[in-house]
């Protein structure tokens, strides 16, 4: 007996289901008492709100667009000068050399580093306006330079063309 109260329960609850997913919304308030005028205001209102929903999420993706091109800008104006200063970014080496070697000028004081990013030992520094020899630039923020009687990484941004 009580299996056969749940399997009409189960039954009843399946053709509820299917005659909501069927069964067009206007039909449903029609109903339920609904006029046509009613039924387009409903429609109307649910179209506006979509609308503001997607507006609202592409103003969402700009702003976080922008943020991360913010955060991006902020993370590069970095001072690597300064100890704590963050720049674990990791670069490939390249097996081929430019054929004319680049030089740069020190725009402030500099860290020079044993390897790319502020992670790395500072082997010495350069002054503001002295000029180095580029050995490696693969346009990521850390340039591989000729420094004493070796090579050493300083930050690409703090330098300028001669």
């Amino acid at each position: 007996m009580i299996g056969r109260a749940i399997f009409v329960i189960l039954l009843n609850a399946i053709f509820l289901v299917g005659v909501l997913l069927y069964l067009p919304l206007d039909g449903l308030l029609e109903m339920r008492g609904y006029d046509e005028s009613h039924i387009q205001a409903m429609k109307d209102a649910r179209a506006e709100d979509e609308e503001l929903e997607a507006e609202l999420a592409a103003e969402e993706e700009a702003e976080a667009a922008a943020a991360d091109d913010a955060d991006n800008e902020a993370m590069e104006a970095l001072d690597p000068v300064a100890d704590d200063a963050t720049g674990d970014e990791e670069t490939t080496e390249s097996d081929a050399e430019p054929p004319a070697r680049e030089q740069l000028v020190a725009t402030d004081v500099i860290n020079v580093r044993s390897g790319p990013g502020t992670d790395n030992e500072q082997v010495g520094q350069l002054d503001a306006g002295e000029t180095v020899t580029v050995l490696e630039d693969n346009g990521e923020d850390w340039i591989r330079i000729e420094f004493e009687d070796g090579e050493a990484w300083a930050y690409r941004p703090l330098f300028e063309q001669p």
